[in-house]
Formats: structure tokens, sequence, C-alpha cells
């Protein structure tokens, strides 16, 4: 039977030390998986300031990539309303039956499992139990002596860890954050750099945020870092690396809005390849010189970020799942000015990459069409991949 550990929380930031104590928990119960599980609106903290939920979840999905066993889930994120510990437990099981689930806590919070709603319904919901880890210095008796009490009135099975998580606090770290003191010893590096990069918490912007506050209007700097967002989304849904995701959607647009001579020049310079209608079209002009220019200034060796940067205005045949993923997010982000299409386009994202790619360029085709432009013959042929699909499909 498949052991399952699920951590939730606000991860107002996520911090070293929910890593730390997911990892003791993994250990102490012999763990197959770890879910951790971003809050939409915890019903403790209704009146605190949360970072917006979407960069809580994009900061979860970054700081558990590539450990083994765990993952993140936009479960609660997505849920409307109110999130509530038993309802989460219960569409667990319900979508992953035979499971034995675990719910991970520290030590603090053992003593507020009477508060939870309906604590006896989650008890008799975890087949697996409560697993503590408890805070350096701990009274382990006193956790002992509280298990005793939950176990005797609501049946709900501990297991307390051997483990100590760390004491690190998710205020002080804001605190620190607002004043620009350091962070890196409490935050995973790409969660550190996300803060900055989209100013969170009002910490001071990153280097390259700024550059890009430099060059881009206001309005394209906030469709860039939007992008930059739903682009990690994508990726986690699709299994891509979120941290190429992330690069490529806060670089994508970072030649826009230059003129024809200047990105002309940045793509010669840089040995970008353009043919000759993108040389002839000063809009899609950005693309191939984003690409150089991320290279130049940004200083980004990742030749599949470049990539990504480089297609995604027009797409082109045989796209990575990265490019897809960036060509999307440009297309979907949820500052874009409502379109006809869009809403389908967003759900189809949420099931199928390829479709939404097919279908994002049979949207551009018909926009550009629209507008009495000429569309390239890359976006076409993704567009005729649309239509075959509908044609297959009785025209759905």
């Amino acid at each position: 039977m498949l052991k399952v550990g699920i951590m939730g929380g606000t991860f107002n930031p996520i911090h070293e030390g929910h890593l730390i104590i997911a990892r003791a928990a993994k250990r102490a119960a012999g763990l197959d998986e770890v879910v951790f599980l971003p809050s939409g609106q915890p019903p403790h903290k209704q009146n605190s300031l949360l970072a917006p939920a979407t960069d809580r979840l994009n900061m979860t999905i970054l700081a558990v990539y590539g450990e083994d066993g765990f993952v993140a889930s936009d479960m609660e994120v997505m849920r409307q309303g109110t999130t509530y510990t038993v309802d989460t437990v219960r569409q667990i099981l319900n979508e992953r039956p035979g499971i034995e689930l675990y719910y991970i806590i520290g030590g603090d919070t053992l003593f507020q499992v009477h508060s939870w709603r309906t604590p006896e319904q989650i008890a008799g919901l975890l087949n697996g139990g409560m697993i503590v880890v408890p805070r350096p210095g701990a009274d382990r008796e006193a956790l002992i002596s509280e298990a005793a009490v939950l176990q005797e009135s609501i049946g709900l099975r501990t297991l307390i860890a051997d483990d100590c998580g760390p004491d690190i606090s998710s205020t002080e770290i804001r605190n620190r954050l607002k004043k620009g003191e350091p962070v890196n010893s409490l935050l995973p590096q790409a969660v550190a750099d996300y803060i900055t990069q989209h100013g969170l918490y009002q910490a001071p912007y990153s280097q390259m945020t700024e550059m890009l506050r430099r060059t881009l209007s206001e309005y394209r700097l906030r469709h860039t870092l939007s992008v930059a967002e739903t682009a990690v989304w994508l990726a986690h849904l699709y299994g891509v690396d979120p941290h190429q995701a992330h690069l490529a959607g806060m670089l994508h647009d970072c030649a826009k809005g230059m003129d024809a001579p200047t990105l002309l020049q940045l793509i010669r310079n840089g040995g970008v390849s353009a043919d000759d209608l993108e040389l002839s079209m000063p809009a899609l002009l950005h693309a191939p010189a984003g690409a150089a220019l991320a290279r130049s200034q940004y200083h980004i060796s990742d030749q599949n970020v470049l990539s990504a940067i480089r297609w995604h205005t027009t797409g082109r045949r045989n796209m990575t799942a990265l490019e897809k993923v960036v060509y999307l997010a440009d297309m979907i982000e949820p500052g874009r000015t409502p379109y006809k299409g869009l809403d389908e386009l967003r759900q189809c994202a949420r099931r199928n990459l390829d479709e939404a790619v097919y279908m994002a360029a049979a949207l551009s085709a018909s926009y550009v069409a629209g507008r009495g432009k000429k569309l390239h013959p890359r976006t076409m042929e993704l567009a005729a991949r649309e239509n075959s699909h509908k044609n297959r499909n009785g025209g759905q």
C-alpha cells in the first residue's frame, strides 16, 4: 500500500524548515510520497496578509521540484471558498483510493487539533494517522500526553518523529525580506529568487526585474510577471522543469517595445536566425531579439530557456514541452485582455498541453486574419493541427 503524507499550510513563504520537517516525517513513517498543499483561503488566517495563492503555490512547486517523493498540489488553491483539512483529506482519498494517508504537522500544531473543523472526522479518515515533528527543545512528554488525549477523545493515531524541525519562522523571513536583509540560509534559492523577481513581501526587486522595469512599460511588466507565474503552473501540470519555465517567462518579452533597428542589431550581433518574413514584420522581431538579449545582457546560457523565448510568438513544428508551456502561458495569463475563445483555451490548458497549443495557434490565426495582417507559416501550421483535430472529433 502506498504511504502518502499530506503537508498543508499557507507556505507564506515555503522555507527550509518546511522541507526539513517533510523529510523527517518521510523517514519516521517510511512514506513513499509527501504532498505539499498550499492553502487557498485558510479559516484561521482570514484577516492576515497573505501573498496571493498563485504565488504561494508557485514557490512551493519550485521548492520541491526534483526532490524524490516530494510533490506540490494545487488542490486547495483551486478550491473555491475557505479550505478545511477535512475536505482536503476526503478529496485525496476519493481521488486515490487504497493509499495509506498521513497528515504531517509541527509539534505546536498538535495542541490545536481539537479546534479544527470536525477533528473526529479527520481522525477517522486518516488511516495512517498524524505525524508530528517537534520543534528543537520541545517537551516530548507533553506531546506524548496530548497524543494520548487525542487518541482517547477522537481516535487519532499519532506518530512523534525522533528528528526535530528547525526553529524557522515565516514571520521572521517576511520581516527580513521587507528590510532587504539576507535570507539565503532560510529559503531555497529558487524561492528567494521568485520573491525578489515578483516583489513579494515588499522585498526589493531583483536585478533582473529592475532591468525589465527600465525597459518595459508598466503594462508589459505586469504581463511578463503574469506569464512567468502561469508558466510555472503549466510546467508543474506537464512535468516540465518549473525553474526553466519561470526564467523563460520572465524574459520572453525582454526585447518588447524596442525599435526595429535595435531589434535587428540584437539579432545580427546575437547570432540568432530569423527568416525573411520575420525580418519584414517588426511585431515578430522581439522573439528572436529577446533570445539574443537574454543571452547577452541577462547572461542566460540555458539553450532550452533561450529557445522558449525565441519561439514564444510564432511557435514552430516539433516544439519542446518547455516551448509549448511558454507559448501557451503568453496566451492565457490572467491579465490578458479577454478575447473570444480565451475561457475555452484556459480550460483546455488544464487538460491537454498539445491540444491547447494548437487551439492557441488557431485563435492567433483568427485574430491576425481579422486585422488583415499576414500570419507566419509556422503559426499557420500549428493552427492547421487544431482544425485537423476538430475534423477528427466531429467539430467538437
